[in-house]
Parts: C-alpha cells; structure tokens; sequence
C-alpha cells in the first residue's frame, strides 16, 4: 500500500508539472505572440510615415520640375533664340541663365525614418531598407550635380564682379550698360550657359527624373504593403 500512494503522490506530482510547463508555454507563446504584435504594428506604423513623406518628396519633386521647365525656356532664349525674338526677351533670358537655378532640396526624413526598419525579412522592412537606399543614392547623385552648378554659377559671377565695371550696377538693381547688353547677347555669354545647361537641364533634370520614378516605384510597392 505505501508503495501504492507513493505512486499516486509521484504520478500526481507529474501531472502537476506537466500543467506548470505547460502554462508556461502558453504564458511565452502568448508574450511572444503579442510582441511579433506590436512589431508588426510598428512597421505598419512607420510604412505610413514613409508613404506620406514620399508623397510629400514626390509635390515637391514635381514642383521643382516645373520650375526648371521655365528655366528651360530662358536657356532657349540665349542658346536656341528664335528669327523674331526681340532683345529685352534675349536679355532676359540671359540673365535669369546667369543669376540663379531652380534645385531641388532634400530633407532628411526619408532618411531617419527608414533607418527605423528593422531587419527582419518580412516584405515590409525589405521595402524600407530599399527606400533607404533610393534616398541615400539619389541625395548623394544629386548633391554632386547641385554643387557642379553652385560652382559653375559662382564662379561666373565672381569672374564679372572681377573683370566688368557693370556688375554692381546689374546685381543693385537689374540695370544693364550697353556693355553689359553686348556681353549678355555674346558668344563667350553663350559657351558658358551651353555649359550650364549640359550640367543643369542634361544631367542633373535627368538624374532628378530617375530618383522621382524610382520614389513612385516605390510608393506603390508599400501601398501594396499597407
């Protein structure tokens, strides 16, 4: 008989045991069941900043577009001008080629927020960790493109400032000497903004369009995600 409850008392023990693990288990299952939860929540979370911050990049690509479609018409004053184009119409483009660029500014938020992504292998974060990558190679791509026309357009000025007695005037208020006029519709004038516009409207426009169409690649890629 004593042999028998021992039995009894082990074989209920076990029991016990097997309850005890059991519901440990399901403690840990359930824990990691709700935080695969909150991750996936999370991810969800941040594909939407993304997606808005894209669409944001995405107006404001466009907008800089359309700005440097005016700057094309003012390259095709000096460089291509049309037999009836009038002379205040080829000043004017020259000095809006001269003065200045439309560039596209890149901010950082694209950046910080796909940082976020975990490196889980689910599509969602593979799709941010690319995003990451469109962003970081088309800031860099551009930024290069920004800085050869910053120097280029400079560097012209500075040359001008140095070497007319007009510049002041023109850069004070617009006035433009006959000497200035002469210059602004010259050949030398011309070879420059030829320059520019192989650096401005040839490469970085196009650079610009192939980041624009790799974001809408892109966002549709996390709208099939979200």
């Amino acid at each position: 008989m004593p042999g028998s409850k021992l039995g009894k008392y082990l074989l209920y023990a076990a029991g016990e045991i097997v309850l005890v693990v059991i519901g440990i288990l399901i403690a840990l299952g359930i824990n990691n069941w709700n935080t695969r939860n909150r991750e996936t929540e999370a991810r969800q979370e941040l594909g939407q900043e993304v997606l808005d911050i894209i669409a944001r990049d995405l107006a404001e690509i466009d907008k800089t577009q359309e700005e440097i479609e005016q700057f094309e018409k003012f390259y095709s004053l000096v460089l291509t001008p049309p037999p009836s184009i009038s002379r205040d119409s080829m000043l004017l483009g020259a000095q809006m080629v001269a003065s200045g660029a439309s560039l596209y500014d890149f901010n950082d938020q694209a950046l910080l927020a796909t940082q976020q992504a975990s490196y889980a292998r689910d599509s969602l974060s593979l799709t941010l960790r690319d995003i990451y990558r469109v962003y970081k190679s088309g800031q860099e791509t551009l930024q290069v493109r920004k800085d050869l026309i910053a120097d280029e357009l400079v560097s012209h000025l500075n040359e001008l400032r140095a070497t007319t007695d007009w510049f002041h005037l023109w850069m004070l208020d617009g006035t433009l000497t006959p000497m200035a006029e002469e210059y602004f519709i010259s050949i030398p004038f011309k070879n420059r903004a030829a320059q520019l516009d192989l650096l401005y409207l040839d490469t970085y426009q196009y650079e610009l369009f192939l980041h624009e169409e790799r974001l809408k690649k892109y966002q549709a890629q996390l709208q099939r995600h979200l």
